[in-house]
């Protein structure tokens, strides 16, 4: 993608107050900014100038700023070649700078450094990998490794989890819901004189007695929000072919309930194999 910086930055400058006391006047130079850093910034004491990237260093150093924020942005740093220059400028023009994620790139390039891109590229959607529970992270490497992508992978635990992995290797997130034991020992729990069953599929949804109706709304319907999330995600991923991975004690019991498939692939060994 060519001029991505160009196209992702503000047009016109524009003043952001400082929130409380003003304690520091900051110029920030825009090459497709988060709007998380503007409101750090202005938490801070800082009243805040945005640059568009394509203005001057030289109009942005007599503006009598205390300090200079150099943004995160798109694409490949080492095609901004006016930026680069501008950056090498204010570098040189005596006042703090600093920058994150390109703008910290930019300033490398400025110092004559070089850029290169990663082999693998980005793996994580720019979320914190700690964040994710670790068996996700494991299921998504087993499933993509041995089945490749794009593919949605359930693990049907305690929790559910439906995790998305691109065709490149790349996981997107997902989502999480309560596993069917779960809910079960929920309901028993809460719910007057309803008894522990055993999670079997009945043979009709419409059914005489408790337990059968405890069988059949929880089996029924949690294939039913098995089957809503999984058509969601695949439509949300706009990616074709999509494989289900399912792995989890009640995958092959869900598999065999919907008429038609939403489950490619079962794999209750896949944690295991993630190890590895």
């Amino acid at each position: 993608i060519k001029g991505a910086v160009q196209e992702t930055s503000c047009k016109k400058s524009y003043v952001v107050p400082a929130k409380g006391e003003k304690k520091f006047r900051v110029a920030l130079v825009d090459y497709g900014s988060k709007s998380n850093i503007e409101r750090e910034l202005v938490a801070r004491g800082c009243e805040i100038t945005v640059f568009p990237c394509s203005r001057k260093a030289e109009d942005i150093l007599k503006g009598g700023f205390d300090g200079i924020m150099l943004t995160n942005g798109p694409g490949d740093p080492a095609e901004n070649v006016f930026e680069i220059e501008q950056v090498k400028k204010l570098m040189a023009g005596g006042l703090p700078v600093f920058g994150i994620c390109l703008g910290h790139q930019l300033m490398a390039l400025a110092q004559g450094a070089k850029t290169v891109k990663l082999k693998y590229g980005h793996r994580g959607g720019n979320q914190p990998a700690k964040e994710v529970g670790a068996d996700r992270i494991v299921n998504c490497v087993a499933a993509y490794k041995l089945y490749k992508g794009p593919c949605i992978v359930v693990d049907f635990g305690t929790a559910t989890t439906f995790n998305y992995v691109t065709a490149e290797g790349e996981f997107m997130g997902g989502c999480i819901a309560p596993g069917i034991k779960t809910s079960l020992d929920s309901l028993v729990e809460h719910t007057a004189r309803l008894p522990k069953i055993e999670l079997i599929k009945p043979e009709t949804i419409i059914c005489r007695n408790t337990g059968n109706n405890m069988q059949a709304g929880l089996i029924y319907g949690y294939t039913g929000l098995v089957q809503y999330i999984l058509a969601r995600m695949k439509k949300e991923c706009g990616e074709k072919d999509v494989k289900v991975v399912a792995t989890g004690g009640l995958s092959e019991l869900v598999r065999s309930v919907p008429e038609e498939k939403i489950i490619d692939i079962v794999d209750r060994s896949l944690t295991l194999k993630g190890l590895k």
